[in-house]
């Protein structure tokens, strides 16, 4: 009984251009244990800088290889909201002001 049907689904899949985790946890398990900023190809992070709820900076570079372990000049950082801020440039010459938080879980 009844007709078989068939259709075509199109699925688009849209790529982030940069991508920033939400939390981290830097326990020394090796998962996660840095954080770091992925983009897709050509696009450059100028800066990225991560401070804490005081607004006191306690990471900030322009390597896109680079990211934070958790600790502030040696220091392990408390478990807690920080803030990332960063500049990234795409290869048309616009650049993006990025903003957000992340957790850090001990």
């Amino acid at each position: 009984t009844g007709c078989p049907k068939t259709d075509t689904v199109r699925i688009k899949v849209i790529m982030q251009d940069v991508f920033v985790p939400n939390a981290f946890s830097p326990n020394g398990d090796g998962l996660n244990d840095i954080f770091k900023v992925t983009t897709r190809k050509l696009i450059n992070v100028q800066e990225f800088r991560i401070v804490n709820r005081w607004g006191n900076e306690v990471f900030y570079t322009n390597d896109i290889h680079k990211g934070w372990d958790g600790k502030y000049k040696g220091q392990e950082q408390d478990t807690g909201v920080y803030y990332y801020m960063m500049r990234v440039a795409y290869p048309t010459g616009k650049t993006d002001f990025l903003k957000g938080d992340l957790t850090l879980i001990r």
